[in-house]
């Protein structure tokens, strides 16, 4: 036994490889061709394609043990932009001379048993030079078991340190060995990337299960021979592959591939002369992130004078809303922010001091800087608001949105924390709630990238909340509670604790609205700890001395955890409990369980099987409540085709005691394949009110609902005995689960309110400068712009550039008006606002209100020296112009406005979305090209035509992929065995006249798409496509002079009424009006009994002429 077992281990033994780690000549300088490529498009052929193509030789020498230089000598750099695979690379002379100076200094790395140590470059060598130097050493890293042919393991790359298998295969007779590893991109220990703009969204990681929006994968195959000095790498070859779909993946999606050959030409004497300078460690192989991360990839600019480049944007922006938005406008305006992130703190200055005296100017400024979210941009932000140079609305909206959209950078914290204690801020009460609030936002971005937040980030809220309850000023309670809820940390769940009740004693004496406020702080720290909310929030609504009103706000609060099926249960058990006593809360919690468990979208199906089985448990009479109790309405949708899906809730609170709703709340969420978001929330509350009606002992359950609102407004005009201290409505509203205001309607308010409207103008300057404006006639245009949207995720190629998938959107909103108003009589010197409702008003108005919505999506290749990939372009373009002359008697009630009919076309909507291969170059911008992805037969001929008068040569197409692989362009040709596909193109066309109105409403779609390759949602959503609603002048019997539309209340109402008579046969005999009037005032609920009547008629009339 003890032979065999030795025998056995001799035989392994023998089996080992020795020696074949890779390595260099230590007296001789290796040479490599190195080629690779970069190409972004769809993978049939016949669409065009976007990349990038580098040639070069790389020299290998030592230097000292275990490490050596590499140089790259005679680089060349070639675009692709056309169809595939009919058209060829081009040469980039321009960019080739840019990159040849840095590209050309060696570099020296560590290397040692087939392993890529620390890389030093000179200082003076870009980012991007630095990561293209990564891609090639990444091709000489390879990890050899010697008793092992298939293995995995984690191994380090560009992309980071991911999963890697191996299978080894050995011809010992030609003395070679083949290595094949593949690397999964998906699977990664420490993946390099970066995501920027989803610090605030939620992150579904249970879809990833049903589809992945990014895919990736590398493989890399080896050929290793003996020599003398050892084990040479002979070739390299490696294709990487990343997949990205909005949709489906059954649907296809679009692609970017890598391809990279680094092939051993042989030797030479002599070894590489070290460079004179001192080489900087630039880390290991795994990708750096530079520039880019400043740098959008929908254009590229030079910014070595972006001031006077933000200058000339602010012009173009100006200028081009003027009277109407012009296409280019939102495109003009992401670029005007990116000029803002590319200027120093002095180039702000320089720019506020030329224009924040023009009106328009200072407006489109102010839009765009709190956009671009760089320290020097948020720093200069503090100093307008600290020097007082901006009104309270501007500076409210400035922090509000400069916070949300600041990279969550130390830097940016730190002037963030110091902006909310500036004491120019604590000046104003609304500027001092928006930065309280979005500093609670910041703090959330901010730790999002920490493993813990901080104690001093949530120190600034903690001690307002601290310091509010000390003094007992509920309004700064509420507001350090929302900042606190925006945060979401679970940190502050102690301090949010002692305003709940149950966990305080002093908590159960504080208003209904505080302790509200406090369970709905929790919400977004669930998100981070949902084990710990449930507890929470499970006490509360089990507890039977809490208000039914913070029990109900628990039980929403509950679901939006996603318990599960232990916790739902438990929830409808309470419900079942309180069903007899306590019926407001029971309907809540049931209207609530059956909306869940009808959901059908997969991210809830857990919870909706939950409810499901929850509901069997509850009396199903609960159902049959009607809406005097509380309820949650939910509608939603998903469409696996598309991954993506919507829902609406509102969720409606009634008081118990006087069946009025004290609390609604609507939102509307929206759910993709990667995350979900809530975003707009609304809520208001009615407390005060409901306190108030509750103290009048009013019988509310007992009158009808007209009766019942006629009590509420009669019992709130005598506001004398409104209570002073609650507010009576409260309201806030919120974009993507993050407060942004809040406001309180109180008696004191209503009271100064009232009684400005009735005190002479000249006292307040407010209402007098809104009376002017009014009276006086408004000329001007109006326009406010946004980037509504910047979403980025970076990953690194294995070539060493940076590959990324952004989505930026930008709106403008404008309107142009021109009007003048007359009232009778003459407003006096002691003209108040209140005389407006005793007087006669004319209003002369022509505006002209347009809205235009940009969206860009690009997959591609973006880096600050040169672009390469695929864009996709959306825009809504709306615009519904308008003159009319409206007539107000408040006295008597009656309205009329009048407008002349419609003279000239007008297009009411355009919708056009194109999709293009790009390339640009910042060495020469002039070159830039977009090519439609879905070619047009003539645009074929063209780019046919444009390629061959290039004089490509021999020399110039050569490639080494072109003979050994797919990913060299091949000779494309119209024989009967390849085939081509006619792009797909669809029309459509339609008008509904509308007589009376003396219109027609046309419609006109066309779309020009991929379609013909493969008939999915994808490829028909790729290429050209226009849709037109258009107005126009339509021709009738009898020439239209005006449309008049009167509405009349009060006394007069009744004479209004007329009857609609079709007058043929019978015409010239008497209506009887008795019936008529009869039937309208059943229609309309005209009570005989009552002298006061509140009636709206219409009038028409139709009629055909005797012939």
């Amino acid at each position: 036994m003890k032979g065999i077992v030795l025998a056995l281990l001799l035989a392994l033994a023998g089996s080992e490889r020795t020696h074949i780690e890779p390595v260099f000549s230590e007296s001789k300088i290796s040479v490599y061709n190195y080629e690779a490529v970069i190409l972004n498009g769809f993978p049939e052929s016949g669409l065009s394609r976007a990349g990038i193509k580098i040639n070069c030789k790389v020299e290998i020498s030592a230097y000292a043990q275990r490490s050596y230089f590499l140089k790259i000598q005679s680089p060349e750099i070639k675009e692709y932009n056309g169809v595939w695979p009919k058209d060829p690379f081009t040469r980039s002379s321009k960019l080739t001379q840019a990159l040849a100076e840095q590209l050309t200094k060696p570099a020296r790395f560590e290397y040692s048993n087939g392993r890529v140590g620390d890389i030093f470059v000179a200082d003076d060598v870009s980012d991007t030079v630095a990561n293209i130097y990564r891609g090639i050493l990444n091709l000489l890293q390879v990890t050899i078991k010697k008793s092992q042919d298939v293995y995995d393991l984690q191994e380090s790359s560009v992309g980071g340190i991911c999963h890697t298998r191996y299978v080894i295969q050995e011809d010992k007779r030609g003395d070679q060995i083949r290595i094949i590893k593949s690397t999964d991109f998906n699977n990664c220990q420490d993946k390099v990337s970066k995501t920027i703009g989803l610090e605030l969204a939620e992150f579904c990681h249970s879809c990833k299960q049903l589809n992945r929006v990014i895919q990736g994968a590398a493989t890399y195959t080896y050929k290793l021979k003996g020599r003398d000095q050892g084990t040479v790498i002979m070739e390299v070859t490696a294709r990487q592959v990343l997949q990205v779909t909005p949709f489906a993946e059954r649907h296809g999606a679009a692609t970017m591939e890598s391809r990279q050959v680094l092939a051993w030409v042989g030797s030479k004497s002599g070894q590489l002369t070290p460079p004179q300078i001192q080489l900087k460690n630039r880390g290991n192989l795994h990708y750096q992130f530079a520039s880019e991360l400043h740098q959008m990839p929908i254009h590229l600019m030079k910014t070595k004078s972006p001031e006077a480049q933000a200058v000339e944007a602010l012009q173009h922006l100006v200028q081009d809303t003027q009277q109407h938005i012009r296409e280019d406008a939102p495109a003009k305006f992401l670029q005007l922010v990116q000029l803002l992130r590319a200027s120093n703190f002095e180039n702000l200055q320089a720019l506020w001091k030329q224009f924040a005296q023009r009106t328009q100017y200072r407006r489109c400024l102010l839009d765009a800087l709190p956009m671009a979210g760089t320290v020097d941009c948020l720093k200069f932000i503090k100093q307008l608001i600290h020097n007082e140079e901006l009104t309270t609305q501007e500076a409210a909206v400035l922090i509000t949105f400069a916070m949300r959209s600041a990279r969550p950078g130390q830097r940016n914290f730190q002037i963030s924390a110091d902006l909310v204690q500036d004491s120019k801020v604590q000046k104003y009460s609304t500027v001092h709630k928006a930065a309280i609030l979005a500093y609670g936002t910041m703090v959330r971005r901010y730790c999002d990238q920490l493993s813990s937040c901080p104690e001093h980030a949530l120190e600034p809220l903690h001690e307002l909340a601290a310091e509010a309850a000390n003094k007992g000023h509920y309004e700064d309670i509420a507001l350090a509670l929302k900042a606190l809820g925006n945060a979401g940390q679970p940190e502050s769940i102690k301090r949010i604790q002692k305003f709940l009740p149950g966990f305080s004693s002093s908590a159960d004496q504080l208003p209904v609205r505080i302790q509200t406020d406090a369970v709905m702080a929790l919400r977004n720290i669930a998100k981070e700890d949902p084990r710990k909310v449930q507890e929470i929030l499970l006490q509360i609504f089990m507890d039977r001395d809490v208000r039914t009103e913070v029990r109900m706000m628990a039980c929403l609060a509950l679901f939006e955890t996603r318990p599960g099926l232990a916790t739902v249960t438990a929830i409808a058990n309470v419900a079942a409990r309180e069903s007899k006593t306590n019926l407001q809360l029971a309907s809540f919690t049931f209207s609530q369980m059956k909306a869940l468990s009808k959901s059908s979208v997969p991210h809830l199906e857990p919870l909706a099987a939950a409810c499901s089985v929850a509901l069997k448990i509850l009396n199903p009479s609960l159902d049959n409540l009607g809406y005097r109790y509380s309820k949650v309405m939910r509608v939603d949708t998903f469409k696996y085709n598309l991954m993506a899906g919507a829902a609406a809730k509102v969720f409606i609170m009634n008081s118990a005691n006087t069946m009025f709703p004290v609390f609604i709340l609507a939102k509307f969420r929206e759910y993709t394949s990667l995350v979900e978001n809530d975003d707009i929330e609304i809520g208001i509350r009615g407390e005060g009110i409901e306190e108030f009606l509750r103290k009048q002992n009013i019988q509310f359950a007992n009158f009808p609902m007209r009766k019942k609102i006629s009590q509420i407004v009669k019992s709130l005009l005598g506001f004398k005995g409104l209570p002073s201290q609650v507010p009576l409505i409260s309201g806030y509203i919120k974009l993507f689960g993050q407060e942004i205001a809040f406001t309180e309607l109180n008696k004191e308010v209503i009271q100064n309110t009232i009684q400005a409207l009735n005190q002479p103008a000249e006292r307040h300057t407010m209402i007098r400068n809104v009376l002017n404006k009014l009276l006086n006639g408004v000329v001007g245009q109006y326009a406010r712009r946004w980037m509504t949207w910047e979403y980025r995720h970076i990953i690194p190629t294995t070539v060493g550039l940076p590959a990324e998938l952004s989505l930026y959107q930008s709106a403008i909103v404008h309107a142009a008006v021109n009007s003048d108003v007359k009232v009778k009589p003459t407003p006096s010197g002691d003209f108040s606002a209140a005389q407006l409702l005793e007087s006669q008003i004319q209003l002369n108005g022509e505006v002209k209100p347009s809205v235009l919505v940009h969206t860009v999506a690009t997959m591609g290749i973006n880096s600050p020296l040169f672009q390469a990939g695929i864009e996709f372009h959306g825009k809504v373009h709306a615009h519904l112009p308008a003159k009319f002359t409206a007539f107000l008697d408040m006295k008597d009630r009656n309205f009329k406005i009048e407008t002349p009919p419609f003279q000239q076309e007008n297009h009411l909507v355009e919708i056009r979305a194109q999709t293009f291969a790009f390339t640009r170059n910042i060495a020469d911008l002039d070159s830039a090209r977009k090519t439609l992805v879905v070619p047009r037969n003539n645009e074929q001929n063209i780019l046919k035509k444009h390629f061959e008068t290039t004089g490509r040569t021999s020399a110039e197409g050569a490639s080494m992929m072109e003979d050994s692989s797919e990913m060299g362009p091949k000779k494309y040709s119209a024989e009967p065995g390849h085939h081509q596909y006619a792009p797909n193109i669809n029309s459509y066309d339609a008008c509904t006249k509308f007589s009376k109105a003396g219109v027609h409403l046309c419609i006109q779609c066309k779309t020009h798409n991929a379609a013909s390759r493969r008939n999915t949602i994808f490829y028909q959503a790729v290429g050209e496509h226009d849709f037109k609603l258009t107005m126009k002048p339509a021709h009738t019997e009898g020439a239209i002079e005006k449309l008049q539309l009167e509405i009349t209340a009060g006394p007069k109402a009744a004479s209004k009424i007329m009857g609609l008579v079709e007058v043929e046969g019978t015409e010239g005999e008497p209506m009887d009006e008795t019936a008529v009037t009869k039937r309208l005032k059943m229609i309309l609920g005209i009570d005989e009994s009552r002298k006061d009547t509140n009636e709206t008629a219409l009038y028409r009339s139709k009629q055909k002429k005797k012939k």
